[in-house]
């Protein structure tokens, strides 16, 4: 009805994305951007782009999007997650800080910086966004509490987060969840699981070789592991179709 409504892109990307179709995510929200499509296409798609390994893309759209839209604190945080990816701890920091002075108390937000801190080795600060993130009784209390727990090594706290949790099932159809728990079940020294986790994200489409073979400082154990280099491979596999 409306072929040039960039609305329309952006939701149709958006649920592709959440598909793990991220051929046609990213196709659509880049659609979205041509015809003018605002702060929020440009995340998404930044966001998106640096899963798949596509980081010029991914950096050139996150910094547009919060030029676009320097109030929009979504903006900020996929902007520190694209630095993550990337390696360049400083600047995700950097942006996750800059990220909380915009959004306030949102305990997305405190979770999200949270976790970007926890990567940069600041787990003190970390953890005390994420207990902010757990108090708040909202959607993300529960990654707050299972990255806290996991962080502190606190057995006992991390089990009784996920006992009897739809989140777990949940997750295995969300990428981002998919490589938090890669995590927190590797820091916990649970590499089967870890493993499970982290082909559940190369799967859905998180599909980024470098930043799961060389620069997540969590995934290191499990980087010797026999099962590893095959995930590798297929992670390899899935990058080249967004090459070029």
């Amino acid at each position: 009805m409306a072929p040039d409504c960039a609305r329309a892109f952006q939701v149709k990307g958006s649920i592709e994305w959440k598909r793990g179709e991220m051929r046609g995510a990213i196709r659509d929200l880049g659609r979205a951007v041509e015809l003018g499509g605002g702060a929020d296409s440009l995340w998404i798609l930044s966001w998106l782009c640096a899963q798949v390994g596509r980081m010029a893309e991914a950096r050139r759209y996150g910094d547009r999007a919060v030029s676009v839209d320097p109030g929009n604190w979504l903006s900020r945080m996929v902007q520190s997650s694209v630095a993550l990816v990337s390696g360049d701890v400083e600047a995700a920091v950097a942006a996750a800080c800059s990220m909380l002075d915009v959004a306030g108390a949102a305990p997305m937000a405190k979770m999200w910086a949270g976790m970007i801190l926890a990567h940069a080795g600041r787990e003190e600060e970390a953890c005390g966004l994420l207990r902010q993130a757990a108090a708040s009784g909202e959607a993300w209390s529960v990654g707050g509490t299972v990255w806290d727990a996991a962080l502190r090594q606190d057995r006992e706290a991390f089990r009784r987060a996920l006992a009897d949790n739809p989140l777990l099932e949940l997750a295995r159809m969300d990428k981002e969840f998919s490589w938090w728990f890669a995590d927190t079940f590797a820091l916990m020294g649970d590499t089967e699981e870890a493993l499970r986790w982290l082909e559940s994200a190369i799967e859905l489409g998180f599909c980024n070789h470098r930043f799961w073979s060389e620069i997540d400082p969590f995934l290191a154990p499990l980087r010797t592991e026999p099962r590893f280099p095959a995930l590798m491979v297929r992670a390899r596999e899935r990058q080249r179709a967004f090459e070029g």
